[in-house]
């Protein structure tokens, strides 16, 4: 009887620590670390139509602004919609108070900053 009840238990154990470690798995995978590619963001007052706008487009165009928050992103991109801003090691100070061309993949929640380019004029 001592013995059925030791076996339960340590199978109860055994059981409780595959679940924390699929829990734990899970959410790593989740979180993985910021590539130095990948540009985090802030958006100022967004906006449900715009949002899914540039999900479809996956194309921003603005003027490129170095950050008055360095919390949020070394740049800002001003767009006529909204104020995004970009966290990127990237070298984009000859762009700087330029009207420009960004495109991106993923959402404007999460994204892959692609190329910077400077925009035609219109």
């Amino acid at each position: 009887m001592k013995n059925k009840q030791i076996y339960w238990a340590v199978a109860a154990i055994v059981i409780i620590i595959a679940i924390i470690w699929a829990y734990k798995a899970k959410h790593e995978v989740q979180q993985a670390p910021v590539d130095d590619s990948l540009a985090q963001l802030t958006v100022d007052q967004p906006s449900q139509a715009t949002a899914t706008a540039s999900q479809t487009k996956n194309t921003w165009l603005g003027q490129l602004k170095k950050s008055d928050n360095s919390t949020k992103g070394n740049l800002m991109l001003i767009t006529k919609d909204r104020t995004i801003y970009m966290k990127t090691s990237r070298d984009f100070s000859a762009l700087l108070d330029k009207n420009i061309s960004v495109t991106y993949e993923g959402t404007w929640q999460n994204f892959v900053l692609g190329d910077v380019t400077l925009a035609e004029q219109q």
